[in-house]
């Protein structure tokens, strides 16, 4: 087909963070490129389409996602003004009220499903891929800088570990006089040389 022909159609942006609802034909031939952004269309987890991307409920009210940890708001769309705020649940957007995290959503040692968290067995696998798709830079700088004795730890180690067993080993080859016979002499032979120089030393004086 000609470049820009339209190839897949009415495609469900509920399930996507693209925010087209249409592809068309690459230049190779590939129905791989985007159509048209859509608008205040709904999308991934409970997003919004806004200005050609997925917007999450808390980033259409300027605020930041974040996790809730009391039992009952666990399952709930949590926000924060910034990252010094308090994490809160988020009401409404707009007069409408709010709804609950997606089913499935990580909460603790168990998933969401219809607002409660429930503790049981689930694929983890499914569980890795979930935690992943949800972590982000910001993520980890927070954690990070709210856990900063033990990344102190962390990269003290990542240095201190490998030079301690760098030295471990060079002192290990001093004893068995590896290095000495790297670099020519041997305690040894200086013992020997000295005693030379003494036996010189003395038969000069008689």
């Amino acid at each position: 087909m000609p470049e820009d022909t339209i190839c897949l159609e009415n495609i469900n942006t509920s399930l996507s963070r693209d925010c087209v609802q249409t592809m068309k034909c690459s230049a190779d031939g590939q129905c791989n490129k985007k159509g048209d952004f859509v608008e205040n269309v709904p999308c991934y987890d409970n997003g919004l389409c806004s200005g050609g991307e997925c917007k999450n409920s808390c980033e259409q009210k300027g605020k930041i996602a974040c996790l809730c940890s009391s039992e009952d708001e666990i399952c709930k769309i949590c926000c924060q003004s910034d990252e010094d705020s308090p994490c809160e649940p988020l009401l409404s957007i707009n007069g409408v009220s709010v709804g609950n995290l997606t089913d499935g959503k990580l909460c603790g040692n168990g998933h969401c499903s219809q607002g409660v968290c429930e503790i049981g067995a689930q694929d983890i696998q499914e569980r890795i891929w979930e935690l992943m798709d949800e972590i982000d830079v910001n993520m980890v700088l927070r954690w990070f800088k709210n856990n900063i004795v033990f990344t102190i730890i962390i990269f003290t180690s990542i240095f201190w570990i490998p030079i301690s067993i760098f030295v471990d080993w060079l002192d290990d080859k001093y004893d068995l006089g590896v290095l000495d016979e790297i670099l020519g002499s041997s305690d040894g032979e200086r013992q020997r040389e000295d005693k030379k120089k003494l036996l010189e030393e003395s038969s000069t004086t008689v």
